[in-house]
């Protein structure tokens, strides 16, 4: 690839991160879906955030990209540790008015805020936060609240907070750290339970009231919609997902004459009463159904994921739907939409 050529790829990679930020912000406050716009908008948005990240990908020096990949934990690292220390919050608290590094390390009871500025600069430049520059040693610079760290405040209704403490987690991390032994240990035990003494995700969380409503709210913070079915069939998203937007979503409620039916463990199924009529089976013969599979075939190898969907298949009655959430990985050698981050949708 020539010179000329590999300019012009960054030119436009450039244009198209700004245009994917400027449209993010646009759709913010032009949508009342609180955290993403309408899935159209929202699905070309993110074409053109993998074309950039491509275009990066084309131009870069490879250990440049070695090296951004082997440091990505980092970002998510400090996210997350901004969470725990409360920062959202507290800026929050703050509002109209930012926090300097000094005050705002005060408020968290963080006692070097040198280091906390750091952490928050590092955030900057991830876009988490708006960065008032102060004298130019970075030690007075204020932090305010943006569009995209309104998500993390606690009491936003639509707030993210939780779902970054689950993912940053020693749920998720601890299998991640021991990925190398979990995959020369094969299938047993698997990741999770290999790096909690054997015990399962709902085992472990039953052993730790704490953390099992970390992941409660995680499960309510995720959301999901789906219009227009008759029922409901709401599989395994504990208190949160479809049956919380029942109740709470502008999005959801055209749709609350639908019924629902709860496959759930029985102590959580036990909560589900207190949130409305919960079905023990589906509705009429006639009735248009629709399964809601979100961020389930992920835990499962293909066989057992392939199994899962043909069940589900069997089941439905004639006319029923069955919509799959979860994020699609690009095969090798896939060209059947070159726009799209991962294989063609179908």
């Amino acid at each position: 690839m020539g010179y000329r050529t590999r300019a012009c790829i960054a030119i436009l990679a450039v244009v198209g991160l700004l245009a994917f930020q400027h449209t993010t912000v646009l759709l913010e406050e032009l949508t009342t879906i609180s955290f993403l716009p309408p899935w159209p908008l929202f699905t070309a948005a993110t074409a053109g955030l993998t074309l950039t990240e491509r275009s990066f990908a084309a131009v870069a020096p490879p250990g440049a990209q070695i090296l951004r990949l082997a440091t990505a934990y980092v970002s998510s690292a400090s996210l997350t540790a901004s969470v725990q220390l409360g920062v959202w919050d507290a800026l929050a608290a703050a509002l109209p008015h930012p926090l300097s590094s000094r005050h705002l390390a005060a408020a968290i009871a963080v006692p070097d805020h040198i280091a906390l500025a750091k952490l928050m600069t590092l955030l900057a430049q991830h876009g988490m936060v708006e960065r008032i520059p102060g004298d130019g040693s970075g030690e007075d610079d204020a932090w305010a609240l943006n569009h995209v760290s309104r998500l993390l405040v606690s009491s936003h209704p639509s707030s993210l907070a939780p779902a970054v403490a689950l993912l940053g987690g020693p749920e998720h991390t601890a299998p991640m750290h021991d990925l190398a032994a979990v995959m020369r240990r094969g299938a047993a035990p698997g990741g999770f339970a290999g790096s909690h003494a054997g015990k399962s995700l709902w085992e472990y969380l039953a052993e730790r009231p704490e953390r099992e409503r970390v992941f409660d709210d995680a499960m309510q913070a995720i959301e999901a919609t789906e219009k227009g079915a008759g029922v409901i069939l709401d599989r395994g998203s504990v208190i949160g997902a479809v049956r919380t937007e029942w109740s709470t979503s502008a999005t959801l409620a055209a749709y609350q004459r639908a019924g629902r039916v709860s496959f759930e463990l029985g102590d959580v199924f036990s909560e589900e009463l207190a949130l409305g009529p919960v079905a023990a089976a589906a509705g009429r013969a006639g009735d248009r159904v629709a399964v809601v599979l979100k961020h389930i075939l992920h835990d499962w190898n293909a066989t057992a994921a392939a199994a899962i969907v043909a069940n589900v298949a069997r089941a439905l009655p004639p006319g029923g739907e069955l919509v799959l959430i979860g994020r699609v990985l690009e095969p090798v050698g896939c060209t059947a939409c070159p726009c799209w981050p991962g294989p063609a949708p179908h």
